[in-house]
């Protein structure tokens, strides 16, 4: 009975170091859990506070840029080509709905003007009006078929509005006159439409 008893004390001894050790254990681990979620906690709040640094002074700076550009000048507003260069100084500083409006001074002063049409559908373009760039476009096409980039934005205008086939051709002519597109806007052409030219 001694023995038994003796023996009945030594394993619950044992059994009672082991639930200790696992205790600690748990313990442990449930420290090291909180360790590193309050590292990453703290880590992301370091990023966060990083990230903001970064805008803040990446905003000033743009600002700063900004600030040193030349204005759009005052031109002439009489003549085509002093429309055309104010509608080009707005663009430089994008300010597209002005560009459209000096663009179409110079197409009303002179309605064979290539550059003001293409670049009036540029300003369309970066608005994200791609069906007035279209039209642009075309009527730039219309008046010099033989310029390659302008094929170029058609195309982007055709993927931007889904028309991919319309796409293609102006892929299609743009690689005919020797313009070589992005391989990036290839490839998603390439995805989106289901094709690959």
């Amino acid at each position: 009975m001694i023995l038994a008893g003796a023996i009945i004390v030594g394993v619950f001894s044992a059994l009672l170091s082991l639930g200790i050790k696992i205790y600690h254990l748990n313990e442990t681990e449930k420290l090291q859990r909180d360790s590193i979620a309050q590292w990453k906690e703290q880590s992301l709040h370091e990023f966060e506070r990083k990230t903001q640094q970064n805008l803040q002074k990446l905003q000033w700076d743009q600002q700063m840029m900004q600030n040193s550009l030349p204005q759009p000048r005052e031109e002439n507003l009489d003549t085509a080509q002093g429309a055309f260069n104010m509608g080009w100084d707005y663009m430089t500083h994008d300010k597209y709905d002005e560009a459209i409006g000096a663009f179409s001074k110079a197409i009303d002063l002179d309605p064979r003007n290539f550059s003001a049409y293409d670049n009036r559908g540029n300003a369309y373009f970066f608005k994200g009006d791609y069906e007035n760039a279209i039209l642009d476009y075309k009527k730039a096409i219309g008046i010099d078929a033989n310029n390659s980039p302008t094929y170029d934005f058609l195309a982007r205008c055709y993927y931007k509005i889904g028309e991919f086939d319309k796409a293609w051709e102006s892929v299609k002519k743009a690689g005919e006159l020797g313009h070589t597109l992005d391989p990036k806007f290839i490839d998603a052409l390439k995805k989106y439409s289901g094709k690959g030219n």
